[in-house]
């Protein structure tokens, strides 16, 4: 049996993908049967962090990626309701 590191290391590997399937699925149990191989072959292909997660770098971050989706989805809406050219 392995040593419970090398556990609470793939268990801590599955759960970001695990938990993506779950919000994209919206909860649906039946979507675990297609689910349950990606995550695995999502954790298995996935890199291993190298780096210490920093809250400070993530509070700095989030406020331009918020930004930035939000223009993206204000011109992707204007595209959309421009009409069409003839």
């Amino acid at each position: 049996m392995p040593p419970p590191s090398s556990i609470a290391r793939w268990a801590r590997r599955l759960a970001l993908p695990a938990l993506l399937w779950w919000a994209i699925s919206g909860g649906d149990p039946d979507g675990w049967r297609w689910g349950l191989p990606a995550v695995v072959v999502a954790a298995l292909v996935m890199p291993a962090p190298t780096w210490p997660l920093r809250p400070l770098a993530w509070l700095r971050f989030l406020p331009a990626a918020l930004w930035l989706g939000l223009q993206g989805g204000i011109e992707v809406a204007c595209l959309a309701c421009r009409r069409p050219s003839s």
